[in-house]
C-alpha cells in the first residue's frame, strides 16, 4: 500500500483517536527529516530550490490520504524551514538531530488578542511566558513546537518549546469543528514556562519576513489539492461500485473534476519554479502563490460540489468517506485573508510595466 492508501485507511479512526498513527507512519517512512538540508542529514526537500516540487508532491499525497495529518505535517515542514532560515549553527544541529530521531515539529502562531503570549519578568529576574495559543495543530503529538511571543520591546519573538511530556496541558474544549477534528488544534496555555536563551529562534519579527510568510501558502494549498483528489477518487470508486458510470452527466462532472485536479498539479509546478528565484524576486513569488492559493481553493470548492452531485445523499451520510473528507476540506479551506492574497496579485500586475508574457517569468528565466 502507498502512504496515501495507508493514511486513508486510518483517517476515520484518527478523527476520533487523534493523529498519532498517521504521524508514526510518516516517522517510519523518514518523512520527518526529508525537509532538512542535505548537510544536516535530510534530502533538501522544501529547503533547496530543486527540492520544492518533491515536497509539494509529498504534501499533496499526504493530504489525499488525510487532510488532518497533512495539516500537521505542513506545520512540521514550516517549522524546520524557520529553524534553518533563522537559527544558529548550534540550533540547526540540535533540532535537525531531533528531526532525524523522529521528533515532530510545529508552528503555533495564533493567539487571541486578550490572551496572546508575552514575556513577563519574575521576582527573581527570570523571564517567563504568559498567555495561550489557539489552533495548536497536533497538540501533544508535536514534540518541538515553535510559538511566537511578544517581547518587552513589543516585537514578536519565536521560541522553540517542548510540550510533549512537559506537563503542559491542552484545552480540548476550544476545538469542536465541523471538520479537521483529527488535527487536534487545541488551545495551549504556556503561562509559567521559563524562557532560556537557547529557546529563542531568530531576531524579533523574523517570522513576518517575505517571501515565505505568504509564499509558504503553497504548502497548505498542496495539501488541500490532495483533499480534492481524494474526493475525485471516492466519487469514481462509488460510481463504479454502484453501476452508475454510464450516464452523460456523470461523465461530464467527472471530466471537469479531472481537469480541475490536473490544473492544480500544474499550479504546484508553477509555484515550485518561482520558488527557485524567491530570494532575488520575493514579490513575484508572493503574488504568484496568491493566485495559486485562490485557484486551488476554487478547484476544491467545485470538486466538493460535483462529488456530491455525482454520489447524492449517500455521500453525506456516515460512514461514507465522502462525508468526512468533504467536512475536513471545507474546514481546511478557511485559511486567513484569501481576499487580500488574491487582490495583491492584481495590484502587482497593475503596478509594473512589464508585458503580460513576462509578468511571472522573472530574471531566472
Amino acid at each position: 500500500m502507498s502512504v496515501y492508501e495507508k493514511l486513508a485507511s486510518m483517517d476515520a479512526m484518527m478523527e476520533k483517536e487523534g493523529p498519532g498513527a498517521g504521524i508514526e507512519l510518516l516517522r517510519q517512512q523518514g518523512y520527518l527529516s526529508v525537509c532538512l538540508p542535505e548537510r544536516w542529514g535530510g534530502r533538501g526537500w522544501e529547503i533547496s530550490p530543486a527540492g520544492m516540487l518533491p515536497m509539494l508532491e509529498l504534501l499533496r499525497e499526504i493530504g489525499r490520504g488525510s487532510l488532518a495529518v497533512g495539516r500537521i505535517y505542513e506545520g512540521h515542514v514550516n517549522a524546520l524551514r524557520l529553524i534553518h532560515s533563522f537559527g544558529t549553527a548550534e540550533q540547526k544541529s540540535r533540532w535537525s538531530g531531533d528531526a532525524l530521531d523522529g521528533c515532530c515539529f510545529g508552528i503555533w502562531n495564533t493567539g487571541r488578542p486578550e490572551e496572546d503570549v508575552k514575556f513577563v519578568k519574575g521576582q527573581d529576574g527570570k523571564i517567563f511566558l504568559e498567555g495561550a495559543k489557539v489552533f495548536a495543530s497536533g497538540a501533544e503529538w508535536v514534540d518541538r513546537p515553535i510559538i511566537s511571543a511578544k517581547n518587552f520591546d513589543g516585537g514578536s519573538q519565536l521560541l522553540v518549546i517542548a510540550p510533549a511530556g512537559s506537563g503542559l496541558e491542552f484545552d480540548r474544549t476550544t476545538w469542536d469543528p465541523m471538520g479537521m477534528a483529527g488535527s487536534v488544534s487545541h488551545r495551549l496555555d504556556v503561562t509559567g514556562v521559563e524562557v532560556f536563551t537557547e529557546m529563542l529562534l531568530g531576531q524579533p519579527d523574523c517570522y513576518a519576513r517575505q517571501p515565505w510568510l505568504s509564499g509558504g501558502a503553497m504548502r497548505f494549498a498542496a495539501v488541500q489539492l490532495g483533499g480534492a483528489e481524494a474526493l475525485l477518487e471516492i466519487t469514481r470508486q462509488h460510481l463504479r461500485a454502484t453501476g452508475r458510470t454510464d450516464h452523460a452527466y456523470q461523465e461530464e462532472r467527472v471530466s471537469k473534476m479531472l481537469t480541475d485536479c490536473e490544473s492544480g498539479r500544474l499550479w504546484l509546478g508553477g509555484a515550485a519554479e518561482r520558488a527557485e528565484a524567491a530570494e532575488s524576486e520575493p514579490e513575484r513569488l508572493v503574488h504568484y502563490v496568491g493566485m495559486m492559493r485562490s485557484a486551488i481553493e476554487g478547484i476544491c470548492f467545485r470538486t466538493i460540489q460535483r462529488a456530491h452531485q455525482c454520489v447524492g445523499l449517500q455521500g453525506m451520510l456516515r460512514p461514507h468517506a465522502m462525508e468526512r473528507v468533504s467536512r475536513d476540506l471545507m474546514t481546511y479551506l478557511r485559511q486567513p485573508n484569501p481576499d487580500g492574497s488574491l487582490m495583491g496579485a492584481g495590484r502587482y500586475a497593475l503596478g509594473i510595466a512589464e508585458p503580460l508574457e513576462s509578468l511571472w517569468k522573472g530574471k531566472k528565466e
